[in-house]
């Protein structure tokens, strides 16, 4: 990171908690499990709705934490699913 010269201010952004840097050669799929579950601690989180593109790579992980999951396969139709239920 230190190499690089980015125009945003992602220091800046990981210290607001905006965002996590992963310093591996691939994101390990317990990190974004991980998430979700603070998520679900937080605000009551059980569901995800997302669309199909590399879901698949964590789907059984978060499963297996309890969260229901909804594909949907035109991520443009996520906005009348996004209001209260």
């Amino acid at each position: 990171m230190d190499a690089v010269t980015l125009k945003v201010p992602i220091k800046e952004w990981e210290r607001l908690g905006h965002l996590t840097i992963v310093d591996e050669p691939v994101i390990d799929i317990r990190h974004i499990v991980n998430w979700f579950v603070e998520m679900r601690e937080q605000y009551g989180l059980t569901k995800i709705v997302a669309d199909t593109f590399r879901l698949d790579l964590v789907r059984t992980a978060l499963e297996a934490e309890g969260f229901e999951l909804e594909f949907i396969r035109n991520p443009k139709a996520i906005h009348s699913l996004k209001g209260p239920t």
